[in-house]
């Protein structure tokens, strides 16, 4: 019995969004010179008959990534109609905040639209997301500093390389510091704006080093924070995000899982679906805090004292990713009833139940 032919690879992880392309040497016009050039090629004749799409490009030019219509160019299987694209008058960076954020329901015959949840397609949008932040935050540096401008005018190619090799050198701060005393200004000037704009564009390392600034503030403002937690809310054991996956289950009286996928096939899906797991993991931090601190997602301040963690001043979350690139979130709260001061006015004056309860609350752990 012979063996049938390969089958083109489908499902999530696949698309026309990351097919390998097959070039060619010319500019056809006509598809039978694309099959011949092809037919030369023993790779192309193998993936041809696999069942892979071929791929010519017969524009004159290449395709900008700046030009909103990128994305219909690029990921077409995601817009297989050529249409919805970036509506007049709506910014490209608000238009990709929507399409990252949309949710596909599933199709007619209950097929899920895998489109949804294409890897390349949302790598793609984040980067113009980060680079949109960075033109903005530079934009906004330029004008609070137009000095700047004639600065950057005056700079030679040996000075621009001098400022790049600085950068990608990934230096310390006192590292860099040494560096910069005996660069010109200029390239001072510009290094100090690169990490400054750097560290305002989410997702980058700088960026991670700036939340410590931005915890210190708190601290500054209102003391020592008075608890820390670790939300770890796993994407393979949530009921929410195999909802959005379009794979819900039930549960019985004990609490057992029904209908439940195996666990290798928990780990595909939640592989397979990155943006399902995303918005999993915010509508579990954002009830969290509306549950725990009475603090609804938007809000400036608290809105519910009455809640677990009752009045809360401020808190902090940074996000992170483990080595399998599950979101897990750590984080500090303020609470002035719990400041140390204040418990440790109240509690000295309840005799040996507050001793107890102070070396509780205050006394750091033997180990």
């Amino acid at each position: 019995m012979e063996a049938g032919p390969a089958v083109a690879p489908s499902g999530p992880m696949y698309g026309v969004d990351d097919v390998d392309l097959i070039t060619t040497a010319t500019q056809p016009t006509q598809l039978a010179t694309v099959f011949r050039e092809a037919a030369g090629n023993p790779t192309a004749i193998v993936k041809l008959l696999q069942g892979w799409p071929l791929v010519t490009s017969t524009a004159s030019r290449p395709e900008s990534d700046y030009d909103p219509l990128w994305p219909l160019f690029v990921h077409v299987g995601r817009f297989p109609n050529g249409t919805g694209a970036r509506p007049l008058g709506m910014s490209f960076l608000a238009w990709i905040r929507l399409q990252l954020q949309r949710w596909y329901p599933p199709l007619a015959d209950g097929a899920e639209d895998e489109s949804a949840h294409a890897p390349h397609f949302i790598l793609d949008m984040f980067d113009a997301w980060q680079r949109h932040e960075v033109h903005r935050s530079a934009a906004v540096r330029l004008k609070l500093y137009p000095h700047l401008i004639k600065q950057l005018g005056l700079m030679d190619v040996g000075m621009l390389l001098q400022t790049s090799d600085l950068l990608a050198a990934g230096l310390s701060r006192a590292e860099l510091a040494g560096r910069l005393q005996n660069a010109p200004p200029a390239v001072a000037n510009l290094v100090q704006a690169a990490r400054i704009t750097a560290a305002r564009v989410v997702g980058t390392p700088a960026s991670y080093a700036s939340l410590r600034s931005r915890a210190y503030g708190l601290w500054t403002v209102f003391g020592s924070p008075t608890a820390s937690f670790t939300l770890n809310p796993a994407s393979v054991n949530s009921e929410a995000a195999f909802n959005l996956m379009s794979r819900p289950y039930s549960f019985d009286v004990k609490g057992e899982p029904i209908g439940r996928p195996g666990a290798s096939e928990r780990w595909h899906l939640v592989a397979a679906h990155p943006l399902s797991c995303a918005e999993s993991f915010a509508a579990f931090i954002s009830a969290f805090c509306d549950v725990f601190f009475g603090w609804p997602d938007g809000a400036k301040r608290q809105q519910n004292p009455n809640c677990l963690f009752g009045r809360v001043d401020a808190f902090f979350i940074k996000f992170e990713m483990n080595q399998r690139g599950e979101l897990h979130a750590h984080g500090c709260v303020w609470q002035p009833g719990m400041q140390p001061a204040r418990l440790e006015h109240i509690l000295s004056a309840e005799g040996a139940n507050g001793a107890a309860q102070r070396g509780r609350l205050l006394d750091p752990p033997a180990n």
